[in-house]
């Protein structure tokens, strides 16, 4: 089932959450190149959450011949 957004209400598999929609904007682009601070490793951002926490990217990266993917948040990356 496709997510439909109305001007109040976000229905989502038969869940409802009553919150007015907002704009958000995100620091980083689908695609984008990027260095995680934490490993000291480079990435590419494949996909961007806003839940309560605040804004993630998740971040695809190679380190010994596997392939990773972690949830990061905009101070843990810096574009390259």
């Amino acid at each position: 089932m496709i997510p439909t957004v109305s001007k109040f209400t976000l229905n989502i598999d038969g869940a409802h959450v009553t919150e007015p929609r907002k704009t958000q904007n995100f620091e980083f682009n689908i695609g984008d190149g990027v260095m995680i601070h934490a490993i000291e490793t480079q990435g590419l951002v494949d996909g961007m959450s806003v839940d309560k926490l605040g804004i993630q990217y998740r971040v695809v990266y190679w380190n010994q011949g596997r392939r990773y993917s972690e949830w990061v948040y905009s101070g843990e990356i810096d574009r390259i």
